[in-house]
């Protein structure tokens, strides 16, 4: 076959997977046809019941058949029913968690395998009664991304080698780079909002409307990380020396500035702090980005990121605990917006900038923010060595006593990592899912991957420093910015969701200079992805968990769904592709 042949044949390949997307989207919707199969009593295995209820029966059903697609993620189940002589038994989808203290009829799929529980105690594995799963399939994730990609390579490769047929993929190709970077991310707003909100309220496989779906990992005492831990230690610094003990990482200038609280009452204190967070939440929001950016008018993006973040898990995560990772940020975002506008008083800069480095470690790494010219090592070594030596000096406020203790408990965090699902560390995330591997798997140590994974979030910031040294990148690079957000939430060993609360206040500042990016396809697709996975992160675990259970996956995937991790990596790999699409905007300028 010739290659006129071939290319001849490319609107009928590309037509094809066109059609293919469509029916996987179509399945997707309305879901597959029913499968059925039959059950052989032998094969039901009886399980130990937890439930207060001593008639509740446990049951563990023989594999579907469909583990390899179930694990691929081909294909996912959307609706579950069991049989008894071809009458279906009522039962209610539960997470495994829930299963073993359940006292009514509910399944569960793990591992590709049913468990079902009945609270009359159905005798399922009685001799001669007919036992059938049947189970509605629909396309899973896997299949719907392939699809996807499929009909993005064969629009890529009609474009490139027979750019003039058919004749609408070119106006097609301009339609979709003519719309403005606001829909995309608004579009990818909605996508994880349908996702991770609609679906688990409405849509579940429990045939309920979740009311009490719960959005934060409440503690009965709200603000409890300001009481218990700042600012008790703030008073008994002040009233007993002696006695007075660090609790956490937390540098010495942290208990100093709680010392303002001290004269409050819990209720006036608590107020003080959330007050103080929301103000700093608004300013960064709303008036930051205009500062950063005075030649551009203020516009809807500043409102979507406001009211995003306003109403998140991680805001409000971060106010349920009384933590203060907005003002810290926004301190550190402010000193940025001096360096570079106000160049006349950058040490009023550099004071804001120890201020937040002092009180949150991560602030440290926005530093690299602080560099108007690339190709000066002199000044910036300079700079950077100034800044260094405020922030050793005031590690020394509270005296050298707690300066050793401040080291101690940094080396102990650093070491003694929590694994938990609201930590999106690097180092839980690797360590959650290795702990929820099957008990068939080897041991596997955590530690390579862990630094592979770090390797790659430090190889994207390195990229992102690289790109702006070689363009000598004068002002703010919105890229380096996001990039630094990512890694200052990927690096730690605890980071727990409440530091998600300063993602809008960053994105609010790089969103602000989309103008600068080269439009294009990759363009938008790179600000859709970038949006989708920022509005992951407003969702807690307890939603995506659901979404997630929905889909009868493994645990595994169950864990990568429901974590902050995903999302924020894919920041991090969307911002040294932003730097990219940045440079191209920037040499075509200059040509």
């Amino acid at each position: 076959m010739k290659f006129s042949q071939i290319k001849n044949l490319l609107p009928i390949l590309w037509g094809g997977s066109a059609l293919f997307l469509l029916a996987i989207l179509g399945l997707w919707a309305v879901g597959g046809a029913v499968s059925t199969r039959e059950i052989s009593p032998s094969k039901i295995i009886q399980l130990k019941s937890e439930a207060s209820d001593p008639s509740t029966g446990f049951y563990r059903l023989p594999d579907m058949g469909i583990k390899p697609l179930l694990y691929g993620g081909l294909v996912s189940p959307a609706q579950v029913f069991i049989l008894e002589d071809h009458k279906p038994l009522q039962a209610a989808f539960c997470s495994l968690d829930q299963f073993l203290k359940d006292t009514g009829n509910c399944y569960s799929i793990h591992s590709g395998r049913i468990y079902f529980s009945s609270s009359d105690h159905s005798p399922l594995r009685t001799a001669g009664k007919l036992y059938e799963i049947a189970w509605r399939w629909k396309p899973g994730p896997g299949l719907l991304i392939a699809s996807m990609g499929l009909f993005i390579l064969m629009t890529a490769v009609i474009q490139r080698l027979n750019p003039g047929a058919p004749w609408f993929l070119p106006q097609a190709a301009q339609w979709v780079t003519s719309i403005p970077n606001e829909a995309w991310i608004v579009a990818g707003f909605l996508v994880s909002y349908v996702t991770f909100s609609f679906l688990p309220i409405f849509l579940n496989t429990r045939g309920e409307m979740i009311q009490n779906l719960m959005n934060v990992p409440t503690i009965h005492l709200v603000g409890r990380d300001h009481f218990e831990i700042v600012t008790d230690m703030s008073r008994a610094f002040l009233t007993d020396e002696p006695r007075f003990v660090f609790k956490g990482p937390y540098p010495p200038f942290t208990i100093l500035f709680h010392m303002l609280f001290v004269p409050l009452n819990p209720v006036e204190s608590f107020r003080l702090i959330a007050f103080m967070n929301l103000a700093a939440f608004v300013l960064a929001t709303l008036i930051l980005p205009l500062l950063f950016n005075p030649s551009r008018k203020w516009h809807s993006l500043l409102l979507f990121f406001f009211f995003t973040g306003l109403f998140s898990y991680g805001f409000q995560f971060e106010i349920e605990r009384g933590q203060f990772n907005l003002i810290a940020v926004f301190l550190a975002l402010a000193s940025i917006w001096i360096f570079h506008r106000a160049p006349k008083l950058r040490w009023v800069g550099y004071i804001l900038f120890t201020m937040s480095v002092q009180l949150k470690i991560y602030p440290l790494i926005f530093i690299v923010n602080l560099i108007d010219d690339w190709r000066d090592w002199k000044s910036i070594l300079k700079r950077f060595g100034l800044i260094g030596a405020l922030n050793v000096a005031a590690l020394f406020v509270l005296g050298p006593g707690s300066l050793l203790q401040f080291i101690g408990n940094v080396t102990h965090f650093t070491t003694a990592i929590t694994v938990w699902i609201a930590n999106h560390s690097t180092a839980s995330f690797v360590s959650l899912l290795i702990s929820n591997l099957p008990e068939t798997v080897p041991a596997i140590d955590p530690s390579p991957i862990q630094a592979f994974l770090i390797l790659i979030v430090f190889a994207c910031l390195f990229l992102i420093g690289y790109q702006a040294y070689a363009r000598d990148h004068r002002g703010l690079n919105p890229a380096l910015l996001l990039g630094c957000a990512a890694t200052a939430q990927l690096i730690p060993s605890i980071s727990f969701d409440y530091t998600l609360s300063i993602l809008p206040i960053v994105l609010a500042v790089v969103f602000s200079g989309t103008h600068k990016i080269k439009p294009g396809i990759i363009s938008c697709l790179l600000i859709f992805i970038l949006s989708t996975a920022y509005s992951v992160t407003l969702f807690s675990f307890e939603q995506k968990s659901i979404v997630a259970e929905s889909l009868f996956i493994s645990p595994i995937m169950n864990i990568t769904l429901s974590s902050s991790f995903p999302p924020l990596f894919v920041l991090m790999l969307s911002a040294a592709g932003l730097g990219f699409l940045q440079q191209n905007a920037d040499t075509e300028q200059a040509e």
